[in-house]
Parts: C-alpha cells; sequence; structure tokens
C-alpha cells in the first residue's frame, strides 16, 4: 500500500507555520446613532506560507500581510 504512489499526492504536504493577527475597535454614540471604527491585520509578519487544503498550494503561497478599515454607522 505505502508504494504504491497513485493514492497519494503528488508532493510532499507544506511546512507548518504560525500566524500572528490583531484587532481593534472603538465605538461613538452620537445622538440617536451610533460610529463604530475597527482595524485588523492578519499575518502580521508576512509570512510566506501554504495552506494543505488549499488546492492552489502548488502554485503558490498563499495571501500575505492584510489590513482591514471597517467604518460603520448604525441609525
Amino acid at each position: 500500500f505505502t508504494d504504491d504512489r497513485r493514492n497519494f499526492d503528488f508532493v510532499a504536504a507544506p511546512e507548518g507555520y504560525l500566524l500572528f493577527g490583531a484587532s481593534t475597535g472603538v465605538s461613538f454614540p452620537f445622538e440617536k446613532s451610533k460610529h463604530n471604527f475597527r482595524i485588523s491585520a492578519d499575518n502580521l509578519f508576512n509570512s510566506a506560507y501554504r495552506e494543505y487544503t488549499n488546492r492552489l498550494r502548488y502554485y503558490a503561497d498563499d495571501l500575505g500581510r492584510n489590513i482591514t478599515l471597517a467604518i460603520n454607522f448604525s441609525f
């Protein structure tokens, strides 16, 4: 069974990785509404990695650093 490579992947599994992320936000009430501001970052150190379950792992690394700014106005 172990000598038959037809049942296995073409390449070995990618190496393990550790990703760091952070998120913070603040909310301001304004009359009868509310303003929410949030900033978040994923993969802070811009690590190169390949997710094992991603079918494109044979061709390219996964996303690098991703920074998101969100502004929400509730009324």
